[in-house]
């Protein structure tokens, strides 16, 4: 986590996406200049979140997790204006493979992220797309 937060700060980066965090236990924590979000997870082998600088806690408005693989938080950029971050983290072709119904689940969880996300949202998908 120390090393997440030095990164961070030495690049200058406001908000980030995180994947691959192998927590199941969620967790919200402010670490030196970060409020580092890891969100629960239903295996070890996967786990997301976001990290935002302590210049935009107070603009953070919601994190919603739809699955494993997708969630989107919620940043308030003016009285007008909102950042919806999506974050994704999709299935490998040798988890595809394995399972051919988790991409599936997957576009059908990107999907509702990005339908709950408002049209006069400003929208960013980040993440780690494999």
């Amino acid at each position: 986590k120390q090393q997440l937060v030095k990164d961070l700060d030495r690049y200058g980066v406001l908000i980030c996406s995180l994947q691959e965090t192998k927590l199941v236990n969620g967790f919200d924590d402010v670490i030196g200049d970060y409020r580092i979000i890891c969100l629960s997870s239903s295996s070890r082998h996967y786990g997301m979140g976001f990290a935002v600088h302590r210049s935009l806690f107070q603009r953070v408005r919601t994190v919603r997790t739809f699955c494993d693989r997708v969630a989107v938080l919620r940043i308030c950029l003016s009285s007008s204006s909102i950042l919806s971050l999506v974050n994704v983290y999709a299935p490998t072709s040798t988890r595809v493979a394995q399972d051919h119904d988790c991409l599936n689940d997957f576009y059908s969880s990107l999907g509702d992220a990005l339908a709950s996300v408002s049209s006069s949202s400003f929208l960013l998908v980040a993440g780690d797309f494999n």
